[in-house]
């Protein structure tokens, strides 16, 4: 077509074609909160790897893009596979493809390369429509611009002409002589042999038998030649609402900054309406009825918006101290690895912040002591009040690091709820349940590894903090011993295995009850995942923190050669914790309670400890710590 020829056309089009079409556009997977990229889906690699056998994903949405900007209109055939999902993406030409509407259906017929004409179905036609009237026809970008491009390519016409014909377009030569015809067309070709054409440009033209030549071209300022193309190059710029900077025509006085929010622009103004557009048809047309309401595509533009380095990396610190990215995930946006051994994942949490509060709302931390309690503890001899000081110190440090121990079983919760769901629609809907234990074994065999990747930074970070605090009750420097740091890895070892063998055996109990009950496995086992995505991560937060910080200052501790320990509850504690209040036990082998019943005097019922327990926790909720004796 003639109007691409054109040097604006062409950029308007190809800017938006190259923008677009490069854009990574994942697939993502709605989750209770948030959502995860699904890579797996087979649509994902169609819309970013390979869209066919004969084209790459950017070029056939680059192709189709093309064809928005062109055409207002863009189609393409979807190859549908046995499984119902979608196979490859071929584009279809939109001069040779248009709608017919037949029985009250929506059908799509293409002409071939061979001449034929093929029907095809609304569900097997990727339709991405543009400003439309009629809500299905798209407007034609290029025949609403005929005129402003027509005069367009008569001003370029102009301008070659006037060029090629050198620095003057025209003139008068005149002589004495009398000339017949012949004679002066032979003069015109023998001046134009001198002079005409760029290359010849400001040569000396030479004349014989008395001519003279008199120019009566216009020079190109007083023709305003260049203001006219300039005019209307900004004129099809409207056409495509392309900001004129793209097309190399600045302001005076444009400043970097400036650019640089003309970018923005840029991306809100002219960009976002068509990557609603593309999304909003592709989650409609290419998900099958039992996806669409799972899975979306949502163009990923944080590319576009990069600033320079400087400025990329004092928002990156402000993330960072505000808790709400982590290194890892600033990596990523920098195309980096994840930090090796999980550390990049910890969530820094700024001390001297806390979670806003009603003014009725108690603050979290040690609560104030009761009016009977207060002259009990100004009675406290001065080692029990040194113990409690050091118990509530500890106590404000684990409700810290709760919070960041949450965030981590969230993820690990997202990532089991979303597997495990996923194998047993998988394997269960064929009602294989002896295949999805097998694989439920194997699943937690190797899920513990990805639990230790969520924690193990933020754990040993933990260890750290545990030790400052104990140096700091000590009066001594530990600094953290490479001791430490070896059972500060065990800790974490164990506590994967834990909660691997916890998720494991809860499962299998839930689906052989199912299946004996004759309920939907798959549907109780949602049941179950969904109950462990809104309660498990806060309990396990609350115990862990407890546990990691009795054990880690129980090591330090015993690094720092401390021979015995206190038990302390701190607050309104139980009867059971009550009763080990101020009890002292040597930190080498010594025990608060020994495994079995345990039921101290005021408890209503006796408590089944399963381990001997030498540091806190006593049992679920329990909200004591140790300290030196």
């Amino acid at each position: 077509m003639t109007a691409i020829q054109t040097a604006a056309v062409y950029q308007c089009a190809a800017i938006l074609a190259n923008n677009i079409g490069t854009l990574p556009l994942p697939v993502y997977e709605r989750l209770e909160v948030g959502k995860r990229k699904a890579t797996e889906h087979p649509l994902y690699k169609v819309l970013n790897r390979r869209a066919n056998p004969w084209m790459t994903a950017a070029t056939a949405r680059m192709a189709l893009m093309l064809h928005l900007a062109l055409w207002n209109e863009a189609f393409a055939h979807i190859e549908w596979g046995n499984d119902g999902t979608v196979r490859a993406l071929w584009p279809l030409l939109p001069n040779r493809t248009r709608t017919v509407a037949v029985g009250g259906q929506l059908f799509f017929d293409t002409t071939l390369p061979d001449g034929t004409v093929r029907r095809l179905r609304q569900d097997e036609v990727l339709h991405i429509t543009g400003l439309t009237l009629n809500g299905v026809d798209g407007l034609r970008v290029i025949q609403q611009a005929r005129e402003t491009l027509g005069l367009l390519m008569a001003a370029e016409g102009y301008a070659a002409r006037f060029f090629g014909s050198g620095a003057n377009p025209g003139g008068v030569v005149t002589t004495d002589m009398p000339l017949t015809t012949e004679q002066k067309r032979q003069l015109a070709e023998d001046i134009a042999a001198q002079v005409k054409g760029l290359n010849k440009a400001h040569e000396i033209l030479v004349l014989s038998n008395g001519a003279k030549f008199t120019p009566i071209g216009l020079s190109p300022a007083n023709s305003q030649l260049v203001e006219v193309r300039e005019f209307q190059i900004r004129e099809v710029a409207r056409f495509f609402n392309m900001p004129p900077h793209k097309l190399g025509l600045v302001e005076k006085g444009a400043s970097y900054a400036s650019i640089e929010q003309q970018q923005i622009a840029f991306l809100t103004e002219t960009l976002r309406p068509w990557l609603v557009l593309i999304e909003q048809a592709i989650n409609a047309t290419m998900f099958s009825e039992s996806e669409v309401d799972r899975y979306f595509v949502e163009h990923n533009v944080e590319g576009l918006l990069r600033g320079d380095t400087k400025s990329r990396y004092e928002a990156y610190h402000l993330a960072l101290a505000d808790g709400w990215l982590n290194r890892d995930e600033v990596r990523e946006k920098e195309n980096l690895n994840p930090i090796p051994g999980g550390a990049g994942q910890v969530f820094l949490v700024p001390l001297n912040m806390g979670p806003a509060q009603t003014p009725d709302e108690e603050p979290e931390g040690e609560p104030e002591p009761k009016a009977d309690e207060q002259a009990t503890r100004a009675d406290t001899p001065d080692d029990d009040e040194r113990a409690l000081r050091a118990a509530r110190q500890r106590q404000r440090l684990a409700h810290t690091w709760r919070r960041v121990l949450q965030d981590a079983d969230e993820r690990i919760v997202r990532r089991e709820k979303a597997d495990v769901l996923r194998k047993a629609r998988e394997i269960l809907g064929k009602r294989d349940a002896q295949t999805f234990e097998k694989w439920l074994d194997e699943f937690y065999l190797d899920h513990p590894k990805y639990i230790e990747r969520q924690v193990l930074a933020i754990l040993l970070a933990y260890a750290e903090a545990i030790t400052g605090d104990v140096e700091a009750e000590l009066g001594k420097e530990l600094k953290m011993p490479p001791e430490m740091e070896q059972f500060a890895r065990e800790y974490v070892e164990a506590f994967a295995k834990r909660h691997a063998d916890s998720s494991l055996g809860q499962l299998k109990d839930v689906l052989r009850k199912a299946l004996a009950e004759g309920r939907d496995p798959v549907e109780a086992l949602e049941e179950r995942l969904t109950e462990w995505e809104q309660t498990r991560p806060e309990k396990t937060a609350r115990r862990e923190s407890n546990r990691a910080a009795n054990a880690f200052a129980k090591a330090a501790y015993a690094f720092a050669g401390v021979l015995a320990i206190r038990w302390n509850a701190v607050g309104d504690s139980c009867p059971y914790c009550q009763s080990l209040h101020g009890k002292v036990i040597d930190i080498h082998g010594g025990a608060f309670a020994r495994k079995g019943v345990f039921q101290p005097f005021g408890a209503d019922k006796p408590l089944t400890l399963y381990v001997t327990i030498t540091h806190p926790p006593l049992h679920d909720g329990c909200d004591c710590y140790i300290s030196r004796a």
